[in-house]
């Protein structure tokens, strides 16, 4: 289970096997879990750099010290959490770990990186910092990033159909709510770059599929769907007139999905 599931499986009547934050500080004395980090281009410049650290910091501060009023803004994006939940969950990925990388943070994402070479999932544990050194070991083009990108699109999964799909030329955006289109559309809703999901997701996958791999109306599977918009990884496909199915084990957002996606396929399941 993933984001607020971690806090209301047991409501759903389901049964915890594996904590895998608690595993991993079992297994290595307590340290985080690695999550994810801000990365920034060095070629931008030391100054430029800092001040947008220091910005970073700044307004996680900012939130830490006025956190009821962070909560009131987080509670718009709790998907049916109370107050309470939202306070838990929201102090699981921001508080103090957030406004630096202290020494248990480096010796976890270390860690981290040493068990995933072990078991050959990457191929270099501490790469160099050398940027040309770096751009020769481990060359990553454009289609390889967007591949690997939409590899981590929180489990959705795009099941697609071969087809002659053509790059959309230029337009004005139209309202994404009037019409359903497809990727063949001259004036596609990404054309304006709205996104629903949390990182725009759902533009990396429309830029894989449509652009990269040439692919016209592709099916979809989302595992974990979530809300059926906020912060949902096919919606924005969804209103294109793609279809697919998906997978969500929270009941009531269940009920939600089928009711504003009544075109779309949905299973309440949990996949593990």
């Amino acid at each position: 289970m993933i984001h607020e599931g971690q806090l209301t499986y047991q409501d759903e009547g389901l049964r915890k096997i594996v904590d895998l934050g608690e595993w991993w500080a079992g297994r290595t004395g307590g340290l985080p879990l690695p999550l994810g980090g801000n990365v920034i281009r060095r070629d931008l410049g030391p100054d430029l750099i800092a001040r947008v650290s220091r910005l970073l910091h700044a307004s996680i501060t900012h939130a830490l010290d006025h956190r009821e009023n962070a909560l009131e803004y987080a509670m718009q994006f709790g998907r049916g959490l109370d107050p309470a939940k939202v306070d838990r969950f929201v102090g699981m990925y921001v508080n103090n770990l957030t406004l630096g990388y202290t020494d248990a943070s480096r010796r976890a994402v270390q860690l981290f990186l040493d068990e995933a070479h072990a078991q050959g999932i990457i191929r270099r544990a501490s790469p160099s910092n050398s940027p040309s050194r770096l751009r020769s070991e481990l060359p990553v083009n454009r289609r390889d990033f967007l591949i690997g990108a939409a590899a981590g699109v929180s489990s959705a999964v795009a099941l697609a159909r071969p087809a002659g799909a053509v790059r959309p030329a230029g337009g004005r955006a139209r309202n994404p709510r009037r019409t359903a289109r497809t990727f063949n559309d001259p004036e596609p809703l990404f054309q304006g770059r709205r996104s629903f999901a949390q990182q725009g997701e759902d533009l990396i996958l429309y830029n894989l599929l449509c652009h990269d791999l040439k692919i016209a109306s592709p099916s979809y599977l989302d595992v974990g769907a979530g809300d059926p918009v906020l912060s949902n990884n096919t919606y924005a496909l969804y209103l294109t007139g793609c279809r697919g199915v998906l997978v969500e084990p929270n009941p009531t957002l269940v009920r939600k999905l089928k009711a504003v996606r009544p075109a779309t396929s949905c299973s309440a399941a949990a996949s593990g």
